[in-house]
């Protein structure tokens, strides 16, 4: 973990911009193959999501299919792991959007934050059968 991840996690934007004006790369991973912007996804650091992406969009464009090196479909998993939805909601503001399951997890993800009484119970009904093996000894 390099100076710029250990920001990143902190939530220091401001540190984080002059760490990679000074050279440090966004696309760096640290020892948990981790990007400084999923770091900052992960623990919901929404100045510095947006920091980096701005940095990064300033020297690669704002085509969201072209940064690749951040990793921004892992940032947005990320994110909703984390259940940090203005995190996801910030994601898809700047332009990213997600593929049909992501948006799915990204739906269910808002309900448990608006209505946490309504998340539904697994469906599925696993009643025990009996069967003649069950009987036998």
């Amino acid at each position: 973990m390099n100076a710029l991840h250990f920001s990143a996690e902190l939530g220091n934007a401001e540190i984080c911009e002059f760490l990679i004006r000074d050279g440090l790369s966004l696309e760096e991973t640290d020892s948990r193959n981790l990007t400084p912007l999923q770091i900052a996804c992960q623990n919901g650091h929404n100045n510095v999501v947006e920091k980096l992406i701005n940095i990064n969009s300033e020297r690669h464009g704002k085509d969201f299919s072209k940064l690749d090196n951040l990793r921004i479909s892992s940032c947005f998993a990320l994110a909703l792991s984390g259940n940090k939805i203005e995190t996801a909601e910030l994601l898809i503001k700047l332009g990213f959007r997600p593929d049909e399951h992501k948006k799915t997890q990204f739906e269910r993800a808002i309900e448990k934050r608006d209505n946490p009484s309504a998340i539904t119970k697994n469906p599925i009904n696993v009643s025990h059968r009996s069967t003649n093996h069950d009987h036998q000894k």
